[in-house]
């Protein structure tokens, strides 16, 4: 089995295949210092028990550097040669032993070390290892050996038949076996034992890509198991063996009802680990068709998505080449599926543009990046039948199985461009409107200006003419008229004033829908103070309540806005004139559009809301002329100026309770 993805596990196993080696060295160095000094428990670790012989701790530490030079990969000849000469010492020291066992000779290399250090009392051949032990060493060479080849399946093979022989000699110590007939060949120093099992885990996790730790470290259900049965399968047997040894060595059962015992309780926990694994794998199962189930339906909604799109989909790899489409790319380029996949891209870009797309298309390979559409680029594209049609693209990198992949959605723009250009000619047409009717306006205010001037002096002459003769007959011949001759002459004059006034009034609001407005931070509170005053100095008599609410600005024309506030004073004024006590104010409030509104109020005539639609308008009056003098124009003057500010006037009042009028800019 090999693992498909590096893991904290897989690092895991590396790092332990390291410390392995580095303490299969440092025992094996241990046990030769055990030997040059006589002492026991390095040789042995438990006093009296079976010593590890000199020959194996140099074995071991040869292991030791074969491992760590098998971890750090070494490719090099030398480093390779070496992992081979260090295979082939350690297999021959095994060989070597098994031969002296079975030709029964003795050449002295057992102590070729330490001849005259002191072995275990009653040791047949002092120095030697065990066959078993030795038979072990021959399977150590041969997984190194196989290790630092490409097959490593054999060498895996060894390696658990070490840590066997390594586990069986642990266990023998664990049950105190007595060195008895099998027994006797089978017999292992414990420092041995131990090593020979650290070696067989060290080299298994070497390589966690492949083999049983591939298996281990693996993230699936089969991983799972293995990692929760396998200690075990190992460590439950031996820790009921032990503890049905132990119940009959101290007389609680006999041979036969201990074996039941084990057989039962190992069976059980056994049973009980499967179960719980069963049930994991199961959890991990469902969990599994839960996420399949789930990319599936992603996958069915991207494919959806993917081919009702309206922009043309292309998928291209890395070497231009078209892998995927959808209906809308047969829709607008004109070819079926089959003649697009496996095409170069550049079937779709126009002729003369195919060697510089291409090398666009690797600039952009080199260094992916999401480019949205619009991005002002003029691009085209290219039918079947090689007409050329205007396009937006949008691109996307992908990731995949097989490779980086750009995304390119293509949207067909001609229906835009063609609006654009009616567009563009509308704007021209329309552009050349507004300069044939502002050439046409500024004509008209000409004609204006020149109507206003011929008012202003052909009209306003004769008017004077007749009120200055008017006066020169009441001064000259008041004594030849009666009473109704002088007061005819009163009406005459009376009416030519008036006209007068009308003319100025007229001008004036002509005035200022020609005027240019200029906006500055204007202070109301002064202004209408200013205005009261020249009131106030019309008719000195008066008492009149004014205020002003402080700090009142606005940003407005400074020479129109007077004229707002003159004529809705003199309005306040006028119609306050037979109020007891008259009072006018003018205050600002927040409206809703979060600006200010601002008003002036007054305590005087009123009016009737029915007619409020009259008010602005030229020449409209509620009042009699013989009651309150004036032309009908300052209201709609205000609303004039206040509507080129942008804002608007309205008013509220009721007969005999006084009026206020709003306005904002």
């Amino acid at each position: 089995m090999t693992a498909t993805a590096a893991s904290p596990l897989d690092a895991f196993c590396r790092s332990f295949s390291r410390a392995a080696s580095v303490l299969l060295m440092l025992g094996g160095g241990f046990i030769l210092l055990g030997w040059a000094f006589n002492l026991a428990v390095l040789k042995s670790i438990v006093p009296g028990y079976a010593t590890a012989k000199p020959n194996a701790a140099v074995a071991f530490v040869m292991a030791g550097v074969a491992l760590q030079l098998l971890m750090a990969r070494a490719t090099g000849s030398t480093a390779r040669g070496l992992i081979v000469v260090l295979s082939v010492f350690i297999a021959l020291i095994g060989a070597a032993t098994l031969a002296q066992y079975v030709l029964g000779v003795n050449p002295g290399i057992d102590r070729l070390l330490f001849p005259g250090s002191p072995d275990n009392p009653g040791s047949p051949y002092p120095g030697r290892m065990s066959p078993y032990t030795a038979t072990s060493f021959v399977f150590v060479g041969a997984a190194l050996m196989q290790f630092n080849t490409e097959i490593q399946k054999h060498a895996r093979a060894c390696a658990v038949l070490v840590g066997l022989f390594g586990l069986l000699g642990l266990v023998s110590h664990l049950y105190s076996v007595a060195p008895e007939g099998l027994a006797a060949y089978t017999q292992m120093a414990l420092p041995t034992a131990a090593l020979l099992l650290l070696f067989s885990l060290g080299a298994l996790c070497a390589f966690p890509e492949r083999g049983v730790a591939a298996l281990v470290i693996s993230r699936g259900g089969a991983g799972a198991v293995a990692r929760y049965l396998l200690p075990a399968a190992i460590l439950v047997p031996v820790l009921f063996g032990w503890l049905r040894l132990y119940g009959q060595q101290h007389g609680l059962y006999g041979t036969e009802f201990g074996l039941v015992l084990m057989a039962v309780s190992a069976s059980a926990v056994l049973t009980g680990l499967v179960y719980w694994s069963a049930g994991k794998i199961g959890r991990g199962e469902a969990e599994q068709n839960r996420l399949a189930a789930a990319l599936r339906e992603s996958e069915n909604m991207f494919r959806n998505a993917f081919e009702s799109s309206p922009d043309a989909i292309v998928g291209v790899n890395r070497d231009g080449r078209i892998v995927r489409v959808n209906q809308q790319a047969e829709r607008i380029f004109g070819y079926s599926r089959g003649d697009l996949i496996g095409a170069p891209v550049e079937m779709l870009i126009p002729m003369r543009l195919t060697e510089r797309h291409a090398q666009n298309r690797q600039d952009y390979m080199s260094h992916p990046h999401m480019r949205p559409m619009g991005s002002g680029l003029e691009l085209s594209a290219r039918r079947k039948d090689g007409t050329e049609f205007p396009v937006d693209v949008m691109l996307g990198p992908v990731e995949t199985n097989s490779g980086p992949l750009v995304l390119s959605t293509i949207r067909d723009i001609t229906e835009r461009k063609r609006a654009e250009a009616e567009i563009r000619q509308l704007n021209a047409e329309l552009e050349n409107r507004v300069v044939q009717r502002t050439a046409e306006l500024e004509a008209a205010n000409k004609e204006l200006e020149a109507f206003s001037y011929s008012v202003s002096h052909d009209l306003r002459a004769p008017l004077r003419s007749i009120d200055g003769f008017g006066q020169a007959l009441l001064d000259d011949c008041a004594s030849r008229l009666d009473d109704n001759g002088r007061h005819y002459l009163q009406r005459i004059r009376g009416s030519t004033q008036h006209m007068g006034q009308l003319i100025d009034d007229l001008l004036k609001l002509s005035r200022v829908a020609r005027a240019e407005i200029h906006r500055e931070p204007v202070d109301l509170t002064q202004m209408a103070q200013t205005v009261i005053a020249g009131l106030r100095g019309t008719e000195p008599g008066r008492q009149v309540e004014f205020q002003a609410q402080d700090g009142m600005t606005a940003d407005g024309d400074p020479r129109l806005l007077p004229i707002v506030l003159e004529n809705l004073f003199s309005n306040a004024w006028k119609f306050t004139s037979r109020a007891e006590q008259a009072r006018i104010e003018m205050a600002s409030f927040a409206n809703d559009a979060g600006g200010r509104a601002y008003y002036v109020r007054d305590n005087g005539v009123g009016f009737d809301m029915a007619y409020v639609d009259k008010l602005f308008g030229a020449f409209q009056r509620l009042h009699a002329p013989a009651d309150f003098p004036g032309t009908g124009i300052g209201l709609a003057t205000v609303k004039r100026i206040v509507h080129r500010h942008g804002g608007r006037v309205w008013a509220e009042g009721a007969v005999g309770k006084g009026a206020t009028f709003y306005f904002t800019l």
